[in-house]
């Protein structure tokens, strides 16, 4: 028998779990956790955009003088970096962040 060469990968596992398995164990070696972690929460509040009540997304994923400074909803500053305008500017922030996010995790 032949020994495997360490920089060759093994064959994907077909099937249910094991795919599942086989994509996330892709996803980690292409994408860093936290560039993986700030994608899923791109997602989340994207997906709640499209879900959850118009006022109360307003109120807590948008930043502006009135939220700031009446309000005193100083998380918008955080929050409202992870709302997108459309599905065009998720897809492209998307693609940005797979292809620039990796050189700026290793420049940490």
């Amino acid at each position: 028998i032949a020994a495997q060469s360490p920089l060759s990968a093994p064959p994907p596992p077909s099937g249910g779990a094991s795919t599942v398995a086989a994509v996330w164990d892709g996803l980690k070696r292409k994408y860093s956790v936290p560039i993986m972690v700030i994608g899923a929460i791109n997602l989340g509040v994207f997906a709640l955009w499209r879900v959850a009540p118009a006022q109360f997304m307003t109120r807590h994923f948008t930043c502006s003088v009135a939220s700031l400074v009446r309000y005193k909803n100083f998380h918008t500053l955080v929050t409202s970096a992870f709302s997108h305008q459309g599905t065009v500017h998720f897809a492209f922030n998307m693609m940005a962040l797979s292809s620039v996010g990796s050189i700026l995790v290793d420049m940490m």
